[in-house]
């Protein structure tokens, strides 16, 4: 992020819950009050928690899926309209690296 952080004039990140939809909503608003444009929204979830498969609960599964796919399409849904807004936009989505290459221990 520091990257991002010295080469953007406004660039900005917020810490909420990806699982409480109203920490999104807020972070819409935070948006709205403070900058009224979107040009990059980056998703970056992470899949289920480390462990054997067969001593993983669904839940666990189920949160890793909310994360991964609901949140990101809450959040494309939301921030979009900026986007739209302002004729430009871009949505990069980071998911885990297990998706490329398998690492031990990962369900």
């Amino acid at each position: 992020m520091r990257l991002f952080k010295s080469r953007c004039k406004n660039f900005v990140n917020f810490i909420g819950d990806q699982n409480n939809y109203y920490d999104i909503k807020n972070f819409q608003k935070y948006l709205k009050t403070k900058f009224r444009k979107v040009d990059i929204l980056i998703n970056n979830s992470s899949g289920p928690p480390m462990g054997e498969l067969l001593d993983s609960s669904t839940s666990d599964f189920q949160l890793a899926f909310n994360r991964l796919l609901y949140t990101s399409h809450h959040l494309v849904k939301l921030i979009t309209p900026f986007m739209i807004n302002n004729d430009f936009g871009r949505i990069i989505n980071i998911t885990s690296t297990s998706v490329d290459r398998v690492i031990p221990g990962l369900g």
